[in-house]
């Protein structure tokens, strides 16, 4: 049986890393002013980490309780990797549309100049345009699924040991990384797997013992707890801005290697969002649904958004730019991409087979899991 709980923190994810893309490319193209504040703008990480982690613990939940569970994640990679290509057809004829000065900030300028090569490196994680990375990496994590579930079998503690192993000598040694990332960039990605591999497959185990239910029941009814951490996050929020003005300087906080200040933060986000979750009022009902229904449909989601954050510059450098057409423009977005589970919420739901049992709908809802991308810090 789905919980709810979890759709409303892959939800409220997905939202905020709507909001976040599309702040990020404004900047480049000239947006003066502060950004629509989200947790990122206020702390060490962001949307992505919360993303990772679940989209591992979806697969503990979903798949790793499958007789033909290796099948199933095989079969997911291969959809995850087609919907990237969708993505990618649709960013570059959005970036055409949208103007020469969304294609250079894109990157797509670089795919649009020699057409046949960088779509051959595309094809096959050598290059990828702004936002078109992250579904490539779910789908170098699924393939390595059937390695770590094995391992998972035997021991959690074998796979927590493996995976923390690589995570920690990216740290000693950072510059190891797997060849790919932005065609002008140092062609690395800037998700090193390496490092990132250890929210998803330290998640894939949290989600096949269940760990969720265990969590928002401890927080259930513990205000005092919840606003601790609450308060443990606006004090990390001072000193991410007083990090910012130049005030301190925090180590450790790369999003690249995913450093290890930066993962606890996360840790303590995500623990946050949590508490609060469990802890909301009724009245907050309408508000927690809508978060549930975006984050059912996060893979459709998420796919819509980039061409969507391509188009949506473009008709802010139309409109002439400004900070009242940034906002509306968001709020524009956030409607749309609502408008898009709620589209293939309903679809998903009219191919389901008749006599569907209610826990095989739950999982097959569930499946539907993934994906996001922060800005860079």
């Amino acid at each position: 049986m789905r919980d709810e709980r979890l759709d409303i923190l892959r939800g409220y994810a997905m939202v905020t890393i709507v909001l976040n893309h599309f702040a990020v490319l404004l900047f480049q193209v000239g947006l003066d002013g502060f950004p629509i504040p989200t947790l990122t703008y206020f702390g060490f990480s962001s949307a992505a980490e919360i993303f990772f982690l679940m989209s591992g613990w979806m697969v503990g939940l979903v798949y790793l309780r499958r007789p033909n569970r290796d099948a199933l994640v095989l079969k997911r990679a291969a959809k995850i990797y087609a919907f990237n290509v969708i993505a990618f057809v649709a960013a570059i004829f959005a970036a055409w549309l949208a103007g020469p000065a969304v294609a250079k900030a894109t990157d797509v300028s670089f795919t649009l100049a020699h057409p046949l090569t960088e779509v051959a490196r595309f094809l096959v994680f050598l290059q990828h345009p702004f936002l078109l990375g992250v579904l490539m990496l779910y789908v170098l994590f699924m393939l390595a699924v059937p390695l770590a579930a094995r391992l998972l079998d035997r021991s959690p503690a074998l796979l927590i040991a493996a995976s923390g192993a690589i995570y920690l000598t990216v740290q000693v040694v950072p510059q190891l990384n797997l060849p790919g990332g932005a065609p002008n960039g140092d062609l690395q990605w800037n998700f090193n797997p390496l490092a990132w591999q250890l929210l998803f497959f330290v998640g894939m185990w949290l989600g096949k013992i269940g760990f969720h239910r265990t969590a928002f029941d401890y927080f259930a009814g513990r205000i005092v707890v919840t606003a601790a951490l609450v308060a443990l996050l606006l004090l990390c929020a001072v000193l991410y801005r007083l990090d910012l003005r130049g005030v301190l300087s925090v180590p450790f906080v790369g999003k690249e290697n995913l450093e290890p200040v930066r993962l606890v933060h996360a840790v303590f986000v995500v623990a946050t969002l949590a508490a609060l979750i469990a802890n909301a009022p009724s009245i907050l009902k309408p508000v927690l649904d809508w978060l549930a229904l975006n984050g059912r449909q996060t893979l459709y989601c998420f796919t819509a958004s980039i061409p969507l954050t391509y188009l949506a510059t473009g008709l802010w450098l139309a409109v002439g730019g400004g900070y009242v057409a940034y906002l509306a423009i968001a709020a524009l977005m956030v409607l749309v991409i609502t408008l898009v589970a709620l589209l293939a919420e309903r679809w998903r739901g009219s191919r389901k087979p008749a006599g569907l049992g209610h826990q095989d709908a739950a999982a097959s809802d569930s499946a539907g899991a993934l994906v996001g991308q922060p800005p860079t810090r």
